[in-house]
């Protein structure tokens, strides 16, 4: 039997792609990163929100006074990337607002109001403004900064078509990457982490010489649900004391930074040990204080307590490959080798389909 040489191309495309696939399984989780995480496309977070602000006469004796401020939110962010020269991803993304309450809306600035009815009404699509440079935690701006400040400059804001005509000027002001500064990427870190080792959050002017650096260090691992899954985390723990170590780092002012210490705070982030995404974060706050405020001509003694809770969480991973599984073994429950079988079978027969494809004779 003769073998047509088309039926022998689909033969060696088949082995060929199988042998990449199964040999790049063994090799995807090497080196200091995932490579997942440079092209995230279809990563959904959910950032939620809670706080309250009470405040109340610390003396009786001149009369009573209760005033209450809360309210929660929801908003919902998406991130998608594709390809921006060469080794690079541009990162765009997508967001609204699910859910927003607050008691006292009155209160909001103008352009919080119109933010707020913006996001909820419609949401938003941020096109490119920042790429990552493969390989690294890099990440470089795609705006002219000297055209953006011009551009805000310029416009006065007072209603929501303001605010889109200034939203296009500044998508306007965005194109190639701009090299002059770059920020180490929040959402991923290396692969080669351990309990103890540091992980740096910083911005960097290339021109000048400048960065603000904030070093972080592993302090503990465990189960960490997200996306309705558990998964081993790597795991950063702050307190008080670690957040006002940083501002005092960073040269806030000396009452501030001990404002800070008497707040009792809570924060911890995620970051997924397969592959170094961030899993979520939390933080939580509650603060008491008392100072005087004016109500009426009368300086009052009060008693302020607030509280606040933070929290963003991976609920859909996308592509990336969060706990070592691609988005079709996820969808499909398959284990990796059965995926990567059936991901070749379906390009072998993509090949296939297309050289049978019948042909119009002349």
């Amino acid at each position: 039997m003769k073998v047509r040489p088309s039926v022998l191309m689909v033969m060696l495309c088949t082995m060929l792609t199988l042998a990449v696939l199964l040999a790049s399984s063994s090799s995807w989780a090497q080196g200091e990163f995932d490579p997942s995480v440079f092209s995230p496309n279809g990563v959904v977070y959910k950032f939620e929100g809670s706080f309250s602000v009470i405040i109340e006469n610390a003396t009786p004796a001149s009369g009573p006074l209760r005033e209450v401020r809360e309210g929660n939110f929801t908003l919902v962010l998406t991130i998608f990337s594709k390809e921006h020269g060469s080794g690079y991803h541009a990162w765009s993304f997508s967001m609204y607002i699910e859910q927003f309450n607050y008691n006292r809306p009155e209160e909001l600035p103008e352009p919080v109001q119109m933010l707020i009815e913006l996001l909820g009404v419609k949401g938003v699509s941020v096109p490119p403004l920042v790429a990552v440079k493969d390989g690294t935690r890099e990440t470089y701006f795609l705006i002219n900064f000297h055209e953006l400040e011009r551009t805000l400059s310029e416009t006065n804001v007072t209603g929501l078509q303001d605010l889109a005509s200034l939203a296009s000027k500044v998508m306007a002001a965005t194109g190639e990457v701009n090299e002059e500064m770059y920020f180490t990427n929040p959402f991923y870190i290396p692969l080669n982490v351990s309990l103890g080792t540091e992980i740096v959050y910083g911005v960097y002017n290339k021109t000048s010489g400048q960065q603000v650096e904030v070093r972080l260090r592993v302090n503990d691992e465990g189960a960490v649900e997200a996306a309705g899954k558990t998964y081993d985390a790597w795991i950063i723990r702050l307190d008080e004391e670690g957040v006002a170590d940083i501002l005092e780092g960073l040269g806030v002012d000396e009452e501030a930074v001990e404002a800070t210490r008497s707040v009792d705070l809570n924060a911890a982030a995620y970051y997924d040990k397969a592959t170094g995404w961030l899993l979520g974060y939390e933080v939580h706050g509650h603060a008491v204080n008392t100072t005087t405020i004016e109500r009426d001509g009368r300086l009052l003694n009060v008693t302020v307590r607030g509280d606040v809770d933070l929290a963003l969480r991976l609920v859909e991973p996308g592509t990336i490959e969060v706990g070592g599984e691609s988005l079709i073994e996820r969808a499909l429950s398959l284990p990796r080798n059965t995926a990567l079988l059936f991901t070749a079978g379906i390009i072998a027969l993509a090949a296939l389909l297309a050289i049978l494809k019948p042909r119009e004779v002349s």
